[in-house]
Formats: structure tokens, C-alpha cells, sequence
């Protein structure tokens, strides 16, 4: 959803595993009044579930994941530029898959995003070098998630927070997905000010 206004801030919705361009349409409910939202949609067919995925269950090689980072900055590039955005900030927000395939843009091109919302889902560690500065992060996560274990996500919030990220962690007990807390604090955090990230 494109508005008006070019330089409102952005926010890029990433689906996870076996979803598609609608599947994080619940979560337009905690952004911010007046903002342009992007929502693209996986480019692989996925075998087992259906739907569409940034790489196959199960693969955990870094060409995949790779090969994800730089379609989804490809579409994002493409966008930009048929849009004419020149948004104030980018905020990302991804699930599960998504949020993995965002926790490389934090590691790996930081000025791509000012924000990114991980929910329910894993960093991908990567080496990174030091940046002049790294988009803040929220993450939320169930603590009984049977996919993608808490103690996953625990480990992912302190690697980028060795990386200079600004981490911020809401635990609920839940499964695999986003709780009432969790979604409550999510909408705080979005709406909050904060600096815009320099592009």
C-alpha cells in the first residue's frame, strides 16, 4: 500500500515459510497511521507445505540464504525506484523465515533499514564489521515456540547485540507466533520516535 507522500516511512512485511504477500496482514494493525507498506512474496515454490519460501526447510547453506538476501534487496532496489520512494526511515518486519532472511540485512547492509521487527523467528550469524550504525531491533518470540525453540531466539538477540544492535526482547508463552504482549509491546515500539537512519 503506496500513498501519497514519497518520504513517509516505510515498512517492508516479510512473510515466513509457505506464506505469501498477505500472510502478515494481521500486523498491519500495530503500524503507525499515514505510512507506505511493502509486502513482497517469496520467489520459491515451496514442495512440502505449499506457498511460497526464501529457501527450503532445511537448508541451512549460506548460498540459499544468500540467494534470498539479494532477491529481496533486488525487489527492494526495483520498488524504490517504480514507487520514487525516498522514505524518512525503513522499518522491516518479518516472521519466522522473513525474520531470518531480515537478520542478514541487519548484519550485512545495516543502512538498508533504520528498524526490524523479528518475530517468532532466528538470526542467521554472520561476521560482520564494525557500522557507524545498526538498525534497532524487537524481537518477540514464544517461550513454548516448538519450531523455532526459545533458546534460538535468546542466542540471536545477544549476537546482535555484539554486533552495536539496540535489541529489544518481549517473551510471551506462546507457540509460533506473536503474543498479546508481545503485540502490544510491538506497536509501542513502532510508534515511538526515534532518529531517522541516514540513506
Amino acid at each position: 500500500t503506496i500513498g501519497d507522500r514519497s518520504d513517509a516511512p516505510l515498512f517492508v512485511l516479510v512473510h515466513g515459510r509457505a506464506g505469501n504477500r498477505h500472510s502478515m496482514s494481521m500486523f498491519r494493525q500495530v503500524l503507525p497511521a499515514g505510512v507506505n507498506v511493502l509486502a513482497p512474496e517469496a520467489f520459491l515454490d515451496d514442495p512440502v507445505d505449499g506457498g511460497r519460501s526464501w529457501w527450503f526447510s532445511g537448508d541451512r547453506s549460506q548460498q540459499s540464504h544468500d540467494a534470498a538476501r539479494e532477491r529481496f534487496e533486488q525487489f527492494l532496489d526495483r520498488a524504490f525506484e517504480f514507487y520514487g520512494l525516498r522514505p524518512v526511515s525503513v522499518v522491516g518486519m518479518g516472521f519466522s523465515q522473513g525474520a531470518a532472511l531480515l537478520s542478514l540485512i541487519v548484519q550485512e547492509q545495516p543502512w538498508r533499514l533504520h528498524r526490524a521487527a523479528l518475530l517468532a523467528g532466528f538470526v542467521i550469524e554472520r561476521p560482520v564489521e564494525k557500522a557507524s550504525q545498526r538498525p534497532h531491533v524487537f524481537i518477540a518470540h514464544g517461550t513454548v515456540d516448538p519450531i523455532v525453540r526459545i533458546e534460538r531466539a535468546r542466542r540471536g538477540a545477544e549476537w546482535l547485540r555484539q554486533c552495536d544492535c539496540d535489541v529489544t526482547v518481549v517473551e510471551d508463552a506462546v507457540g509460533h507466533k506473536v503474543g498479546r504482549e508481545g503485540m502490544k509491546q510491538l506497536k509501542g515500539w513502532l510508534n515511538a520516535p526515534r532518529e531517522p537512519h541516514p540513506r
